[in-house]
């Protein structure tokens, strides 16, 4: 590989330094959804999500690390 493009990073916004030293490398920031479609999209998906919250205990998103907790909160309100 002779050049490398970054835009995702471990711990956003910090980035590895050492990224830095390499001239074949180019540091972006991520930018994947900044344009008006994909934003109003994003918008209302997360109203979505949120109706959904409401209405069943749960949206469709959900991110892995809490699908425990959100277990646990739909325990709490089925109680």
């Amino acid at each position: 590989m002779a050049a490398a493009g970054l835009d995702v990073f471990p711990n956003e916004p910090e980035v590895n330094s050492r990224l830095l030293d390499f001239p074949q490398v180019t540091l972006l920031p991520h930018m994947g959804t900044e344009n008006q479609d994909t934003q109003k999209k994003m918008e209302i998906r997360a109203l979505e999500n949120l109706r959904d919250f409401l209405l069943v205990g749960k949206g469709k998103d959900i991110v892995l690390e809490h699908q425990e907790l959100n277990k646990v909160n739909c325990e709490v309100l089925e109680m």
